[in-house]
Formats: structure tokens, C-alpha cells, sequence
């Protein structure tokens, strides 16, 4: 009794990971092998999205784009301005600070190898997180897999 309800429990666990759909997390380099600022931030912005995704139960991260049923491709991640400053008073001081209202934002863009369909995801955090570039990570990864969720039968059936 005890080994068959291991065996069904070890068949529906291997049954939910073929389910799963398969993601490739990257970022295009520059053609002429030139790395900056914005080339660096890219990358630590894979990073943070692989580590993000590693987390989702609806997708698994790949690392060969051949074994992928969703590749990520990172744009840029850059600080945005959102709208109009806002200013505050430093109680004692008299002095009045204005702050810039800035998010943190990554632009990626997903597309399907299965079916022909690709769209922009961005991923945002308000500025003034402590952690704001994993904020934003973090809102990708969870709109990747919302988008898996509710597609997943047509990103796996081609397989």
C-alpha cells in the first residue's frame, strides 16, 4: 500500500514538472563586445529574475535556449521618472528636501519558441525601496508566471 501511494505520489510530481513551462532568462550583447554601465545592469537584472523565477512553481528555468518553451530577453533596467516631484519639511530645520518620484524599472520582452506570440513585460519598485532593483525582479518573474498560468496548455502542447 505504502509503495503504490509512493509511486502515484512520485508520478504526479513528475507529471506537474513536464507541465512546467520552460523559461531562457538573457540578455543580448552588444555586438561590438563593449561593456558599460548599462550592459552590467542588464546582467544583474538576469540575475535577479533568474532568482526570482527560481521560486515560481509554474515555470522552470532553463540555461539552453534550445530546452525552452519562453525565452526573457532583458531590455534595460533603469530608474523612470513617474511624475511630479514631491517636497517635505525637515522637522527643526526649516529646510524644505524635494524628491524626485522615480521607480525602479526592468523592460523585457517574452516570447513564445512554441507559438508565434511575443509582448513587452515590465517590472517596476518605487525608487526609494531599499531593495528596489529585486522589487522589480520579483514583479517580472510573478507576471511571467501569471502569463504562464493562463497560457500553459499553448506553451507546452507543441513540445
Amino acid at each position: 500500500m505504502k509503495q503504490a501511494f509512493f509511486a502515484l505520489t512520485f508520478a504526479l510530481v513528475a507529471a506537474s514538472a513536464n507541465a512546467q513551462a520552460r523559461v531562457y532568462v538573457y540578455t543580448a550583447a552588444d555586438s561590438s563586445g563593449i561593456v558599460d554601465d548599462a550592459s552590467k545592469a542588464r546582467a544583474d537584472a538576469v540575475r535577479d529574475i533568474v532568482g526570482k523565477l527560481r521560486g515560481k512553481r509554474a515555470v522552470t528555468v532553463v540555461d539552453d535556449q534550445g530546452h525552452a518553451d519562453l525565452t526573457l530577453e532583458v531590455l534595460s533596467r533603469q530608474f523612470e521618472d513617474v511624475g511630479a516631484a514631491t517636497a517635505s519639511r525637515i522637522p527643526g530645520t526649516g529646510v524644505t528636501q524635494a524628491y524626485a518620484n522615480k521607480r525602479a524599472a526592468i523592460h523585457a520582452r517574452l516570447r513564445s519558441l512554441n507559438v508565434d506570440y511575443s509582448t513587452e513585460v515590465v517590472g517596476g519598485a518605487p525608487g526609494t525601496y531599499l531593495n528596489a532593483w529585486g522589487s522589480a525582479a520579483g514583479d517580472v518573474a510573478a507576471k511571467v508566471e501569471k502569463f504562464v498560468r493562463e497560457n500553459k496548455d499553448k506553451l507546452t502542447e507543441a513540445r
